[in-house]
């Protein structure tokens, strides 16, 4: 677990995106085909995703 701890002076200069960043979603899209048990809710996606040629060889379910 990460743990992050903000001042007052840092949430006054915390800045959100309006888009999310596609580099950062493959990221955490590799983490979730990685395990080896995901949730119950992304089963069909990750079954679908490891299913698809090539990307097996990228991903190992718990690399």
């Amino acid at each position: 677990m990460l743990r992050i701890h903000f001042t007052a002076e840092d949430i006054a200069r915390t800045r959100l995106s309006t888009v999310a960043d596609p580099l950062w979603e493959v990221l955490l899209s590799h983490f979730r085909l990685a395990d080896p048990a995901p949730p119950l809710h992304l089963r069909p996606w990750t079954a679908r995703l490891r299913a698809r040629p090539g990307l097996a060889a990228l991903v190992r379910p718990g690399a």
